[in-house]
């Protein structure tokens, strides 16, 4: 399948979907300015999926297939792992399924973001993750997606 545009799911609990949003936010602000090799702008080959977004998924549409189709095309899988989402029985869906689609060989990246005050569990403990109060780290985290992006509208 060939993606038309750089898809990033942020994957996390409901009580959590203020952070889901600004990271989507700070993502789509980033873009605003990125060119590519011709100098054309690319904010909109970017695409950020928060399932709890006001605008992610419109009335009347099947919710299930809508989170299962982004997350087919997700080049970034993003989980929020905090105090609201670790006991949470869909992040754990979520997180399953994009696993079994990179134990496969597909070319997704998935990134834990953690809250400092838990334990990561497996199999996310055996992925290289950034905990949400070390600035060094969510810079580095920022960094990845903006290079793979990279890579993404080079390939175009």
């Amino acid at each position: 399948m060939v993606n038309d545009k750089f898809l990033i799911f942020i994957s996390h609990a409901s009580p959590d979907a203020n952070v889901a949003l600004s990271f989507r936010q700070m993502f789509e602000d980033s873009s605003e300015s990125l060119t590519d090799g011709s100098n054309h702008p690319v904010k909109h080959l970017l695409k950020v999926y928060v399932s709890t977004g006001p605008d992610t998924i419109a009335l009347g549409t099947d919710w299930f297939k809508d989170v299962l189709d982004a997350m087919d095309q997700a080049n970034v899988f993003v989980v929020l792992m905090t105090k609201n989402s670790i006991q949470r029985h869909w992040v754990w869906f979520e997180v399953g399924y994009i696993w079994n689609r990179w134990k496969r060989g597909d070319n997704v990246l998935i990134i834990p973001l953690f809250d400092p005050t838990i334990t990561l569990p497996h199999p996310l403990s055996t992925l290289q993750g950034a905990k949400l109060d070390n600035p060094n780290r969510m810079l580095s985290f920022a960094e990845k997606i903006g290079e793979r992006f990279g890579d993404f509208v080079a390939s175009l």
